[in-house]
């Protein structure tokens, strides 16, 4: 079951689209049809892939992270020596 924020985003994005909750649901089974299966790839996220959305997370979450504007900036950041611990 759906929450009531997700069927109200639902309707909303329909409702951009001119289109509302049964003649989106008329479409997909249409498409159901036509296709001899769901129209669309159904995938799952790979171990790997879940991890690496999650750092992006942490880091986006953390005001420490560095920021970089441009790739130059990033890889002049990668390719500096590193610092001697003092």
């Amino acid at each position: 079951m759906t929450s009531t924020s997700e069927r109200r985003l639902v309707f909303l994005i329909l409702a951009g689209l001119g289109l509302d909750m049964p003649t989106a649901i008329r479409m997909f089974l249409t498409r159901v049809r036509h296709t001899s299966g769901i129209p669309f790839p159904l995938t799952t996220t790979s171990p790997h892939l879940a991890a690496a959305l999650d750092e992006a997370d942490r880091l986006t979450a953390d005001p420490a992270a560095r920021v970089y504007t441009d790739a130059h900036a990033m890889m002049r950041d990668i390719l500096r020596e590193p610092e001697a611990d003092g």
